[in-house]
């Protein structure tokens, strides 16, 4: 018995003993577990997105650069940038977690690490109403960030301390620096970074609310889009409430055309075969209507480059009863008026709004047409579109903004401009140039004279029909190209809510012209 009681008792020992073994591998096993997901903490310091680049490859988005600190928690590293932290980050050094502080160019600290890391939108962005923002988690919101969103976005860069078993960071081991994600592609736009500029700085100057539209000729491409009011791209959240809605692009948007449209009139009766006087007595009336002249004691006789030079109401009312029927109406669906324009994916203007056939039956609906007014709302894009075709020899080519898109891999594909489409004959767009030259030199256009090259342009002072204490709203344009021989850019302004075409609208275009000349 007492043999078997010893034998129990080893046999016993042993078994306790093996599991107080096993017990101990397990509690091992956890804690080196534990420690190896503990052994780094990461932190990440900034994000990469692809770059949106002017069309001769300048960067429109990344221009500027700000320096982030990779702050371990120790005594001398947070004495050190003791000037940089806010409460949060001080707090969380405290606690014994690193951080990201962003420091000046000039900081320098021998156990803190620090890197350069671009910054989407710089202190003056450019072009902010076509190329958009981010979100706070770096995703496009709208304008080219949104429409290449699956192209532009890009990983995060990010800062890795290593940290022993307890979750402290370990001294003197350099930080390791991660680069997460796919590579980004690149968006190049059509957009001339300082015809840019020039737009938007005549813009900011002369216009509360507007848009500056400049068009290549030759090619249709759109190479500055202003609007105004704008918005920093870097800070949305402070133009949220804003009364004077800065986040509409104007260019793009639809307004009452008024005098610039009897471009599009005199076109159509020159293709016509029509090139009449007329005597403006300050008033004209169609069937029992009557419409007056900004000149209230008239004109007098005149022809049809004196009409456009002093923009004569009654005399391009006349005109449009003598044009055959919808012939006014064809012309200006083939301007693409009524039409929208697709710039790219997600990203288009408004059509406006082109009256149709059957309002245009009435001889006062024709005459309201005839010079601009009634239904007729278009954007300055599209009137910039039939400016180009006037500059153009008669030949439309549809306005564009991307030149070419970069993917992920490297590969390049270049966009080709639209062919350009007839829709006028050259001799009539070649009158038409004279007659806007004669009008910039001798006209209401005056004030839009450049002082290094020629112009030609047409005014416009539309009435909206609506009124604010009192007084009457009305859109101030102004359309035109410059030089004046072999013209090569076609800009148009619009000052919403402004006073007159030449007061308004035209000192813009001088300032656009001036700047580039």
């Amino acid at each position: 018995m007492q043999k078997r009681c010893i034998l129990l008792f080893v046999v016993l020992n042993l078994l306790f003993s093996l599991a107080a073994i096993r017990i101990c591998s397990v509690i091992l096993g956890v804690s080196t577990d534990a420690a190896d997901t503990q052994s780094s903490i990461t932190i990440e310091i900034g994000q990469s997105r692809g770059t949106i680049y002017d069309c001769n490859g300048e960067p429109l988005t990344d221009t500027t650069y700000i320096y982030k600190a990779a702050v371990p928690p120790s005594a001398d590293a947070i004495a050190a940038v003791s000037g940089y932290l806010n409460d949060t980050q001080r707090r969380r050094l405290q606690d014994g977690y690193p951080v990201c502080v962003t420091v000046d160019e000039r900081f320098h600290h021998e156990n803190i690490r620090v890197f350069k890391v671009s910054q989407r939108y710089g202190d003056q962005s450019l072009a902010s109403h076509l190329i958009g923002y981010t979100d706070g988690d770096g995703a496009g919101v709208c304008g080219i960030e949104k429409s290449y969103e699956d192209l532009l976005q890009g990983g995060s860069l990010s800062v890795r301390f290593q940290q022993d078993a307890h979750g402290n960071i370990l001294s003197g081991i350099e930080p390791e620096l991660i680069q997460e994600g796919q590579s980004p592609g690149s968006v190049t736009l059509t957009i001339d970074k300082n015809i840019q500029l020039a737009a938007q700085q005549a813009a900011e100057k002369y216009l509360p609310k507007g848009a500056v539209v400049v068009l290549e000729n030759s090619t249709g491409k759109i190479r500055a889009m202003a609007s105004t009011p704008t918005f920093d791209p870097g800070n949305v959240q402070a133009d949220l409430d804003n009364a004077q809605a800065p986040f509409i692009n104007r260019a793009l948007a639809a307004y009452n055309t008024g005098s610039v449209f009897k471009l599009c009139t005199a076109a159509c009766a020159l293709e016509n075969g029509l090139h009449p006087h007329h005597t403006c007595t300050g008033k004209i009336d169609i069937q029992g209507v009557l419409f007056h002249c900004l000149k209230q004691d008239g004109h007098g006789r005149m022809d049809m480059r004196t009409a456009l030079a002093m923009s004569c109401n009654t005399y391009f009312i006349a005109l449009g009863q003598q044009l055959p029927a919808n012939t006014l109406y064809n012309l200006a669906k083939a301007f693409r008026f009524g039409q929208s324009t697709t710039l790219c994916n997600g990203l288009e203007s408004a059509a406006g709004t082109l009256p149709n056939t059957d309002i245009l039956q009435s001889p006062a609906a024709i005459a309201n047409f005839s010079f601009g007014q009634g239904e007729l709302m278009t954007t300055p894009l599209q009137i910039a579109s039939m400016l180009q075709t006037i500059c153009n020899d008669g030949g439309l080519i549809c306005p564009s903004l991307i030149q070419q898109v970069t993917a992920r891999d490297g590969t390049v594909q270049i966009e080709q401009p639209a062919a350009a489409t007839r829709v006028l004959q050259p001799q009539t767009a070649k009158t038409l140039q004279s007659y806007m030259v004669y009008t910039v030199e001798h006209g209401t256009g005056a004030s839009a004279k450049p002082q290094r090259v020629g112009a030609g342009g047409k005014t416009a002072t539309a009435e909206t029909g609506q009124t604010d204490n009192g007084r009457e709203i009305v859109q101030a344009w102004f359309a035109g190209f410059f030089p004046d021989t072999d013209p090569k850019y076609t800009t148009v302004v619009l000052s919403e809510d402004g006073q007159t075409g030449g007061q308004s609208a035209a000192p813009v275009f001088k300032s656009v012209a001036d700047s580039l000349y």
